[in-house]
């Protein structure tokens, strides 16, 4: 999202620019750019609710969303699985997915006081189970297959 937001962008940063400016300018913006997101940190979190606490964790969701982003970092995705594939892991009631943009802007969450308060107050007496599991990006190369409607698809956790 953001390689296309940048290259819509483009064409009215670069005007005026010679052709080896423009090739210069758009280089070093895709260098920062994958700089960038080799910074960032991918966090999945696996969330296991106490009974009847949905309520209270989602004031607590509603209230994080708005400190991470005040630290350069969001909340990209939340699921809430209603099977599992295979295996015999306890399903988690929630499962989250945060991006930071680097390592200060996790830790400036971690210790902002507000982020503290809220999770004292609405996350721990919500949560009875919580699993966190960071990840950066790598040079590993990912092959995409395009959705078939009449699969299934799922999220899996490789540990390696």
């Amino acid at each position: 999202m953001k390689k296309s937001l940048i290259l819509v962008l483009l064409p009215a940063v670069l005007v005026g620019c010679t052709h080896n400016q423009q090739k210069q300018t758009v280089n070093s913006m895709q260098t920062q750019s994958t700089t960038m997101e080799k910074n960032q940190i991918y966090v999945t979190a696996l969330i296991y609710l106490h009974e009847g606490q949905q309520n209270k964790f989602e004031n607590y969701r509603a209230r994080a969303a708005a400190i991470l982003e005040q630290h350069g970092a969001r909340l990209e995705k939340v699921i809430k699985p209603t099977m599992l594939a295979e295996g015999n892991m306890q399903l988690p009631d929630e499962i989250h997915f945060a991006v930071f943009a680097d390592q200060a802007s996790m830790d400036a969450v971690n210790s902002d006081p507000g982020y503290q308060r809220i999770i004292k107050e609405w996350r721990d007496p919500a949560v009875a189970n919580l699993i966190v599991i960071p990840a950066r990006l790598s040079d590993f190369e990912f092959v995409r297959e395009v959705g078939d409607k009449s699969k299934v698809y799922g999220i899996a956790f490789l540990n390696y």
